[in-house]
């Protein structure tokens, strides 16, 4: 596995843009900050615009096979128009993991259900917080990568600290907060809680 992780080069390059690399819309800022500038037309985040920053860097064929833990959102289109092997799916509480549910595939990172070595490219956007156990969630995208696959992702990152646990579970599966509670914007219910603040180490951790 190669790790890079240069959010200091990327987010300059994003700052410097008008026109979405996602879709070529015009963006507009809706707030202050990076991350308050939104594209018109596909309603693009920087983070989105920094994973397409990243793809731009290779040239994934466009027949790979490409898993996103995710059906929804701007990277997801842009994932769509670029690969004719797409497969993503969503994470929901008490449904059966390797199941169908409103025509939307249900996977757990942290215990996959597809073969090893199924897919060429694994990407995640702001997921891995939300992991108990994601050391097992990195360990089940390394096994279902192909030799020479890559997997891209993004993270709540402070640069300045170390990665703390937030919350953990318990042998009987109870959440253990070890924090003062922690929930992210989620568009599938109204809060999903963070188990971790990523900081410099998870490159060494990785």
């Amino acid at each position: 596995m190669t790790i890079t992780a240069r959010p200091q080069v990327i987010h300059q390059r994003i700052s410097n843009r008008f026109v979405c690399n996602l879709c070529d819309g015009p963006m507009v800022r809706i707030k202050a900050g990076i991350f308050g500038i939104r594209c018109l037309i596909c309603r693009s985040t920087f983070i989105h615009r920094a994973l397409a920053h990243v793809f731009e860097q290779y040239d994934f064929p466009s027949t790979a096979n490409v898993y996103e833990l995710s059906a929804h959102g701007a990277f997801y289109r842009y994932l769509k128009r670029r690969f004719v092997n797409l497969t993503t799916s969503d994470y929901v509480d008490q449904v059966p993991f390797g199941t169908m549910r409103n025509g939307k595939l249900i996977q757990d990172v942290q215990r996959l259900t597809f073969f090893s070595e199924s897919f060429d490219l694994v990407t995640t956007t702001e997921v891995f917080e939300h992991v108990a156990d994601d050391l097992k969630g990195y360990q089940e995208v390394c096994r279902v990568l192909r030799p020479g696959g890559r997997f891209i992702f993004t993270v709540p990152l402070d640069l300045t600290a170390k990665t703390v646990t937030r919350a953990r579970l318990k042998a009987d599966g109870a959440v253990e907060h070890l924090l003062e509670p922690e929930y992210h914007g989620d568009y599938l219910r109204n809060g999903i809680l963070a188990f971790s603040n990523y900081g410099y180490d998870i490159v060494d951790t990785l």
